[in-house]
């Protein structure tokens, strides 16, 4: 995956690096990842058609809709089941 863009992962990736930050007492980290997670997602819905229902149920899936919400970062990451979600 190096030098390849893979936003389908990398927002997941992120998430779960914020939930690790965060469980480690890494806040400042924490939050950063859970940025970077949240920019992501906003980039791959911005990619698809807004008239297409996929931009919505992608961004209303369980997964992504823990990372946008204004939640304690505890709550999202590790745990979330990777099959919950559009492209998984």
């Amino acid at each position: 995956m190096h030098g390849f863009e893979v936003p389908l992962a990398a927002w997941r990736v992120h998430a779960t690096a914020a939930h690790l930050e965060e469980e480690s007492g890494n806040l400042e980290s924490a939050r950063k990842h859970l940025d970077l997670s949240r920019a992501t997602i906003m980039q791959l819905a911005n990619s698809m058609e807004q008239q297409e229902p996929l931009q919505e149920i992608f961004l209303s899936a369980p997964a992504v809709a823990r990372v946008l919400i204004d939640a304690p970062v505890a709550t999202i990451g590790a745990r979330d089941d990777m099959s919950s979600s559009v492209g998984s």
